[in-house]
């Protein structure tokens, strides 16, 4: 079964619609981008794509690569003080020195669920802005009534803003899987990957998992976006050799038109529920 998630993305965007509509929401979500990455320019152009088909406000600071911790946290400070803007974005990848200004936004500001203050909250069990591609992943083996609890689930990618907060989140009591957290330096990973009922790769590295590397029958959330050159053309392809492993999972979801497709609208519900926590402070 391939884990389509066009009919989850206009069930959730006709939801979001609906209840930006009703409470007559004015929302604007504030991305800050440093540098000029071509890939980060492509994720977006798909977000405020996005928020302008659900009238949300999006706008964009773009810094150049020399900017100061100073001078962004400045600005970031600046912003907070607008009503208008709900939530605040860093576009990855984003320079190492500015890790800490991402940790002192405000839990329910930090939409992405990129800071310290929300992994803390999924730690313990109260989780607020949980990371939009996380809840992609989780809601899609929802969508298709695949079950987590006392499953065996193998997390491949140890990033804090994916592979971390998603072993909590099926840690936690409503999900209650087995986890095993592994990575691209984990010796013997395919022995590993194998024991999984359900495997999510999240490594950002083409093509790291193989058929020979995944159980009959298990279920594959391939996580992964990555651009390569083929046939003269620059295309997405995931960490999973898609090709390879259909024919032995019994469900997997595609690269596109899986995860990454439902991501930014988890961002966009992140960010109406920051609205509603603003709207009742």
């Amino acid at each position: 079964m391939i884990l389509d998630a066009h009919e989850a993305y206009e069930q959730i965007m006709e939801s979001l619609a609906g209840e930006i509509k009703r409470n007559d929401a004015q929302i604007s979500l504030l991305a800050v981008a440093i540098g000029n990455n071509p890939a980060q320019a492509s994720y977006i152009k798909s977000k405020s794509k996005i928020a302008a088909s659900l009238g949300i406000g999006f706008e964009l600071k773009q810094f150049d690569e020399s900017v100061s911790r100073d001078e962004v946290k400045g600005f970031i400070l600046e912003k907070q003080k607008e009503s208008r803007i709900c939530g605040i974005i860093f576009e990855k990848p984003y320079p190492e020195g500015l890790s800490s200004v991402v940790d002192e936004l405000p839990a329910e500001l930090d939409v992405d669920g990129a800071g310290s203050k929300n992994l803390g909250l999924i730690v313990k069990g109260r989780p607020l802005m949980v990371p939009a591609t996380v809840q992609s992943a989780l809601y899609i083996l929802d969508h298709y009534g695949i079950e987590t609890r006392g499953k065996k689930a193998v997390v491949v990618g140890r990033s804090e803003s994916v592979g971390l907060p998603l072993a909590l989140m099926l840690l936690s009591r409503s999900r209650n899987a087995t986890v095993t957290v592994c990575h691209t330096a984990t010796p013997e990973l395919g022995e590993i990957t194998k024991g999984a009922e359900i495997l999510f790769v999240a490594a950002g590295k083409p093509g790291l998992i193989r058929e020979e590397m995944v159980s009959e029958g298990a279920v594959v959330v391939d996580i992964g976006i990555n651009f390569v050159e083929k046939e003269n053309k620059r295309v997405i392809v995931g960490d999973v050799d898609f090709e390879g492993v259909v024919t032995k999972a019994s469900a997997i979801t595609p690269v596109p038109g899986g995860v990454g497709l439902l991501t930014p609208l988890f961002l966009m519900k992140n960010l109406l529920m920051a609205w509603e926590i603003r709207r009742q402070a």
